[in-house]
């Protein structure tokens, strides 16, 4: 049974309009903003972090464009690439995310913004970190210093991300006293703020720090400076990883005694809190913790938890991403087949405008042959009547010629009559000339 085009419209026009209620309400909000970096920024995190289609990502990268040509404003162009460069990196294709936020830079630079500038620069060596070009990553933390301010506020958070890079860039190069001179900036950065999430953060940074020298004592030292603040910030997530941290490195120690019982700790409080990640971690260092003692059924038992959860856990993650993926998958299928019934309708449409197209050429050829033929027949009646006409002149002249040749010869016959002769005039003229 043949569908009717008109479905296929109607179930497109209702896709457009799911779609078109989305972007509406959204705009709702949009108009409310007054400038037009919080206008893209409203849009872009109304979107962010979602797994988007090849189709949906190229719509909200649309939309952004509208709204930063709207503008008309240099800095509505420096942020669409900003946020283009954030939507690249979200799908974890880095290098098409350095190549949007260097058009961003370049923008920056020209307006002059310091802020965006060492921003931008500091995002560029994020990016260059996760494909683990460090030297890149380096020159833009380098440039993203210069331009910032620990005054301005809106450059303190930037500050903080490029002290922790530089840190991580030196520590993962086995460049531990210039990781160390980072992180002690971070740290002086931090406390001059009062943010106790990030002094806890700069204490982390030295903690690893001091433990890639093996200095066990300061790296202990520190994780229980961290720990404290995680407990007056009540980030229970955080005092359960720390507590793990320092049970490992009381086990490196050779006090084992202690790192049991921190790791005991751990695990608790990750079951309590429902923290996987932790409570997985917590039974691999418990694991460790009882080899070293020699107590291996102990060990054995809490080896066999900790792989049931790692497992539990990839089943859950390869499940989550398996169902982002069929999500994805059947969303681009739909698009695929909209695509497919949108491109049927055009060729549907297409062939009916060639034939309307044709059945009007065909009019007008008909149209034109009649025509052609109507002149055709009227010249060649009026042909026909001309040659009448000129027959009946040529009839006319006829006899009027021979009625003039006629009287020609009669009056010469007349003349004729009355002349004499030439022999006759002669025989006059002979005997005038004798008398």
């Amino acid at each position: 049974m043949k569908r009717s085009p008109i479905l296929f419209l109607f179930i497109l026009f209702c896709f457009h309009m799911k779609a078109q209620l989305k972007f509406d309400s959204i705009y709702k909000v949009i108009n409310a903003k007054s400038t037009v970096t919080e206008k893209i920024d409203t849009f872009y995190f109304a979107f962010h972090r979602r797994k988007l289609s090849s189709k949906e990502t190229a719509s909200l990268k649309e939309e952004l464009r509208k709204i930063a040509e709207k503008s008309g404003e240099k800095i509505g162009m420096a942020m669409l690439y900003y946020r283009y460069a954030w939507i690249e990196y979200y799908q974890s294709k880095y290098n098409a995310s350095i190549s949007e936020f260097f058009k961003c830079l370049k923008i920056a630079e020209e307006l002059g913004d310091s802020s965006l500038t060492a921003n931008t620069n500091s995002e560029i060596a994020d990016a260059y970190i996760r494909i683990r070009n460090m030297e890149y990553a380096k020159r833009h933390l380098f440039m993203a210093f210069k331009f910032l301010n620990a005054e301005k506020k809106e450059d303190r958070k930037v500050l903080d991300l490029c002290y922790q890079s530089m840190c991580t860039i030196y520590r993962d190069n086995g460049q531990l006293d210039s990781a160390l001179l980072y992180a002690n900036k971070k740290l002086e950065f931090a406390m001059r703020r009062k943010n106790k999430s990030h002094i806890a953060n700069s204490y982390n940074s030295l903690a690893l720090t001091y433990r890639e020298m093996k200095d066990y004592d300061k790296a202990i030292l520190y994780l229980e400076k961290a720990l404290e603040m995680k407990k007056e910030i009540k980030d229970q997530s955080g005092i359960a990883t720390t507590m793990i941290n320092v049970s490992n490195l009381y086990r490196l120690k050779g006090e084992t005694k202690k790192a049991i019982d921190l790791a005991q700790q751990g695990l608790l409080i990750s079951y309590e809190n429902n923290l996987a990640n932790q409570f997985k971690n917590a039974l691999n260092s418990l694991g460790d913790d009882h080899m070293e003692i020699k107590e291996y059924k102990i060990a054995a038992y809490y080896y066999n938890r900790y792989n049931q959860v790692r497992d539990s856990l990839y089943t859950f993650e390869m499940n989550k991403q398996l169902n982002e993926l069929t999500a994805v998958y059947e969303t681009e299928k739909k698009d695929a087949e909209l695509t497919i019934k949108e491109e049927q309708l055009k060729t549907s449409a297409a062939e009916n405008s060639k034939q309307r197209v044709m059945i009007i050429a065909s009019g007008i050829a008909l149209l034109l042959a009649f025509v052609a033929i109507f002149f055709i027949f009227r010249s060649h009646q009026q042909n026909k009547r001309n040659a009448r006409v000129l027959a009946e002149k040529n009839h006319e002249i006829e006899e009027k010629q021979k009625e003039i040749i006629d009287s020609i010869k009669y009056a010469k016959r007349i003349q004729e009559a009355h002349i004499p002769s030439e022999k006759r005039l002669q025989n006059m003229l002979s005997k005038w000339k004798k008398s």
